[in-house]
């Protein structure tokens, strides 16, 4: 079967051992084997993507007309400079295409789209097994997007320092009242593991009445929950362990302390109100609603 490439601005396509350059409004004819097709747009420098027949993308779009297969490049890749990168893993077939301010995951029957407030560099794009990434910096801090096709889910990582390693990535990061918070995370055939994490609490640290409860919220929001429990008195720390805290206290994304004695929080994707009774630095009770 042919395939057709027609394009709407200067390239560069490479196509197993075909390698073409393209004006606008020319076209290349190839015989469709399993090769790769790969277009160098000539006015963006180390941009690139690759086409993939079986889906449609912004930059380009495919017809299958009788004996013959149409790949229209779309001039949209002059607006912004866009790297797509397709991915199959399993037989479960993904993508990431990202822009100077915008990102999009996507799998065979949903996408989710990201738009970021400044322009985002240092950009890498890979996978480990299934789970696909985009890493960047962005604002002074390091970001890694895992994004799960299976399921359609994005979760996402920001540090001081993101390093990317064989089977997965590491991040190091200072947070509220710890000089460094240090996690590393694993990808095996069932997801996105942590492997394992480790804290540094400022040293030399005195915690009056009126910010125990910060403090407490802190740790539980940097899921350090032996950190969460040191906040406890005797009797209220008895009651519990750091599987009993955490499955108690959830997953917290925001909190914002009201008072000294109750603070606003949404945990697990829901809105809590936590109240907390503080005796001698020590938190001996807490409630939510």
């Amino acid at each position: 079967m042919k395939m057709i490439i027609y394009t709407s601005f200067p390239c560069t396509v490479l196509a197993g051992k075909e390698k073409e350059n393209l004006d606008i409004n020319e076209h290349l004819i190839l015989e469709s084997d399993d090769s790769p097709i790969l277009i160098y747009p000539n006015n963006k420098k180390n941009s690139f993507f690759e086409i993939d027949l079986n889906n449609q993308s912004p930059l380009y779009r495919v017809i299958k007309k009788e004996d013959k297969i149409l790949i229209f490049l779309l001039d949209g890749i002059l607006i912004e400079n866009k790297t797509c990168h397709n991915f199959n893993y399993d037989g479960i077939k993904s993508s990431i295409e990202v822009g100077n301010q915008s990102a999009i995951f996507s799998n065979e029957k949903n996408k989710k789209v990201l738009k970021f407030s400044s322009k985002i560099e240092n950009i890498k794009i890979g996978s480990f097994k299934l789970i696909n990434y985009l890493s960047f910096s962005n604002e002074n801090q390091e970001v890694l997007i895992a994004y799960n096709p299976q399921k359609n889910t994005l979760k996402t990582f920001s540090a001081d320092k993101i390093k990317i390693v064989k089977d997965g990535f590491s991040l190091s990061k200072k947070c509220f009242n710890y000089d460094s918070i240090e996690e590393n995370y694993f990808v095996d055939e069932e997801g996105l593991k942590i492997k394992s994490k480790s804290f540094k609490m400022t040293e030399n640290q005195v915690f009056p009445n009126e910010i125990t409860t910060s403090k407490f919220m802190s740790a539980i929001k940097c899921e350090d929950w032996e950190g969460g429990l040191s906040f406890l008195d005797k009797n209220l720390s008895r009651k519990l362990n750091a599987f009993a805290l955490k499955k108690y206290m959830g997953e917290i994304s925001y909190f914002y302390m009201l008072d000294p004695y109750s603070c606003f929080a949404i945990s697990n994707g829901k809105n809590k109100l936590y109240e907390f009774v503080v005796n001698d630095n020590k938190i001996t009770d807490i409630n939510d609603n």
